[in-house]
């Protein structure tokens, strides 16, 4: 039997975890995927825009420090944090990999969520400031 990381036994094939999930784990994490991208639409918002690739890309360096913290919050045993750090952000990359508009006023409530509940001394992982330096805001 192999154990999966986390330390619970894996499934043997032609088993189920649940009772209605396909057997096959490829099988099951394609209709999984494939549900996502087909309810992708119901994440966009009355005020999403699209942004310009600069914008993207000023985003995207967000994202990379964003990882940095998270890298960070691990280290120092600080799950919670990291979590909050990757709800605050992981909707991003799916936004521009499907070209979709983004909306600047969740994102930037999100990153004040994220603040009030883990705040940090270290400006440099300020990303309201930043989001805020980019003028995306209406």
């Amino acid at each position: 039997m192999k154990v999966r990381f986390g330390g619970t036994p894996e499934p043997t094939l032609g088993t189920s975890v649940l009772p209605g999930l396909p057997h096959d784990r490829e099988v099951f994490f394609s209709l999984r995927a494939t549900r996502l991208t087909q309810s992708w639409s119901m994440f966009t918002y009355s005020d999403s825009r699209p942004v310009t690739p600069p914008q993207q890309a000023e985003l995207m360096r967000m994202i990379y420090t964003a990882f940095l913290e998270v890298r960070i919050a691990d280290w120092n045993g600080d799950a919670k944090h990291a979590a909050a750090i990757a709800e605050a952000f992981h909707n991003l990359p799916m936004h521009f990999a499907d070209n979709r508009p983004v909306s600047i006023s969740r994102l930037r409530n999100d990153l004040v969520h994220l603040r009030k509940t883990h705040p940090t001394p270290d400006e440099g992982f300020d990303h309201v400031k930043q989001l805020d330096a980019l003028g995306l805001a209406e």
